[in-house]
């Protein structure tokens, strides 16, 4: 429901989120309560999102987007078998679609 809020952040909100997914890495953020004040906290935080990790979507090496899972009830530490399900269980499944 908060696509096109999404899509209307600015670049400028999130430069390092752009960076690491521009690299083809994985941004996350385990507790969102302390990131920089902007558009971009403002609307985590209005979903009462505490956590929340993101996956860039590779075309060959062109970050085309990104999908991303977060955790509303508490904040959340992802681990690495965690990751390792969403990438492959979710994240690539929808980037070869």
């Amino acid at each position: 429901p908060q696509i096109e809020t999404l899509q209307n952040i600015p670049f400028s909100d999130v430069p390092k989120w752009i960076e690491v997914h521009f690299k083809g890495e994985i941004m996350e953020v385990k507790d969102v309560s302390i990131l920089p004040d902007s558009q971009f906290k403002e609307l985590l935080e209005v979903q009462d999102i505490k956590s929340l990790i993101a996956f860039p979507m590779m075309d060959g090496n062109s970050c085309i987007g990104f999908i991303g899972f977060d955790s509303v009830r508490s904040e959340h530490v992802f681990n690495e078998t965690d990751k390792i399900i969403l990438r492959t269980g979710a994240a690539d499944q929808v980037n070869d679609i």
